[in-house]
């Protein structure tokens, strides 16, 4: 029953990051920077007591500062959950060997990744950056070979998925 609901949650999960994935995508470069700065912004009041009552050129070159490192950690984040949620979307299927599993988890990914550059190259500011899929990449490598390793070392788990 339970590898079932894995079969049935884990790609309607992937899907729909995928689907925000691709609207994120979609974004001019103009909405693109107001939404992550207005990300940064809330996080900056969540962590930075008294953020919100600075004036807002400092604000401003606080998120300027942080910007490039937090645009590029959440595409590491977005494709690490890929990474992961395609990796349960493979895993449970016996009649693909244990090892092929996790290549066609991250290939998935790899496959997406591309795709969403490309789709990129046609939005208005945008462009298609090779840095990004190997950034967007390596998540989705990292969730894989953490899911691999632990399904590998536990008796249990492998045991159901085997």
């Amino acid at each position: 029953m339970r590898i079932k609901l894995v079969r049935i949650i884990s790609p309607l999960l992937l899907f729909c990051l995928m689907v925000v994935i691709f609207l994120l995508s979609a974004q001019t470069a103009t909405k693109s920077g107001k939404t992550s700065h207005g990300f940064m912004y809330e996080f900056f009041c969540m962590f930075y007591p008294g953020f919100s009552q600075m004036a807002t050129a400092v604000q401003d070159d606080i998120i300027g500062a942080f910007s490039f490192v937090f645009r590029k950690t959440a595409h590491f984040s977005l494709y690490f959950g890929c990474g992961f949620l395609s990796f349960f979307s493979v895993i449970t299927y016996k009649r693909i060997k244990l090892v092929l599993r996790p290549f066609i988890s991250f290939a998935v990914c790899v496959l997406y990744a591309t795709s969403d550059e490309i789709h990129q190259y046609f939005v208005p500011g945008r462009s298609c950056e090779m840095r990004d899929i190997l950034i967007d990449s390596s998540g989705a490598l990292l969730a894989t070979v953490i899911l691999f390793l632990l399904c590998f070392f536990s008796k249990k788990i492998r045991n159901k998925i085997v």
